[in-house]
């Protein structure tokens, strides 16, 4: 009788407009250290609703420096963080904090490049080499940078803090002399036009086997454990907003017009065309190069194991529809 009774009532509701109620929206807090880059699904996906048809409300907070958001995640005020995943491997290595990165959405593109015509390792001795903040991911990448080239951060350089937080904030501080050098996005030295005649190239980053996954995805093991279904549902979000991305050029000039600082025609057609294509992955997993470069200088043996730092069972699993 009661099923006859909701069969009734369903119909009814029908015939007069009535709805059915949403299902409940799951919170989940992300923080991030920007929208550049590789970064560009989160943004895409929650404006495309990609993340509300999972049964997700996704709140997104700006987290920077990168560093600051492991007590956010230990504490509990951020449940994800999508910035370089370096942090969160020294935090397990150095000080046992349960935390993994579950996914990586893709390698950035960076230089270091100075004030022309310093363009070569020998003339960079002496100079100023502008970073964000002590610590922060623009300060350890510069300083590894200094270290392939043969340099000695302590010694042969002057390593400034600026506190610009930004790759264009630095590489506006070395086109007005502030500082002599800086290592930064590839885009950022793109949409400089004919202004790029006042730097010089010291060296690229890839050539030199540095590879920064800007945009590593982490959590606390105890969210995996306590809720899987819903990380390999906001998982699951990210994997269709990197295809929209790949597939809907004009989509993606839209939100990196939105959400990223660089506005340049060029640049611009650059991150929506060949980047998005190329550098950020169509399954996005766990970055093993740029995970072994962050074990490496945490300091951890060579005995360690990726899974000590990395879950690649989560997006094995949405992938394989479990």
């Amino acid at each position: 009788m009661r099923r006859i009774f909701l069969s009734l009532f369903a119909i009814l509701a029908g015939c007069l407009g009535f709805a059915p109620p949403a299902p409940a929206q799951e919170r989940l807090t992300v923080g991030y250290t920007n929208l550049e880059g590789a970064k560009i699904p989160l943004p895409l996906g929650k404006e495309m609703g990609l993340f509300a048809k999972r049964g997700l409300d996704l709140e997104i907070v700006r987290v920077s420096p990168g560093y600051t958001a492991i007590p956010k995640l230990l504490s509990g005020d951020i449940q994800l963080f999508l910035g370089n995943g370096d942090p969160v491997v020294k935090a397990v290595v150095t000080q046992g904090a349960s935390l993994c990165i579950i996914a990586s959405l893709g390698e950035d593109s960076f230089q270091l490049v100075a004030r022309a015509p310093i363009s070569t390792v020998e003339a960079l001795k002496g100079k100023r080499v502008g970073v964000s903040n002590p610590g922060s991911s623009a300060d350890r990448i510069a300083r590894a940078t200094l270290k392939k080239l043969g340099l000695d951060p302590e010694r042969d350089v002057r390593v400034v803090a600026t506190g610009g937080n930004e790759s264009r904030a630095r590489l506006e501080l070395v086109l007005n002399g502030e500082i002599d050098a800086a290592v930064v996005n590839t885009e950022n030295v793109m949409a400089l036009g004919a202004r790029r005649n006042d730097l010089a190239l010291v060296a690229d980053l890839e050539k030199l086997g540095i590879f920064v996954s800007g945009a590593d995805l982490s959590v606390t093991r105890s969210l995996v454990q306590s809720r899987r279904d819903t990380v390999k549902r906001l998982l699951s979000g990210l994997v269709e907003a990197i295809q929209r991305a790949k597939t809907d050029a004009d989509l993606t000039r839209r939100i990196y017009r939105q959400h990223a600082t660089v506005s340049e025609p060029a640049a611009l057609e650059w991150r929506a065309t060949e980047f998005v294509k190329t550098r950020i992955p169509d399954i996005p997993y766990p970055n093993r190069r740029a995970i072994t470069g962050y074990l490496e200088e945490a300091g951890a043996t060579g005995a360690t194991p990726l899974e000590a730092v990395a879950d690649f069972s989560l997006l094995t699993e949405v992938t394989q529809g479990r």
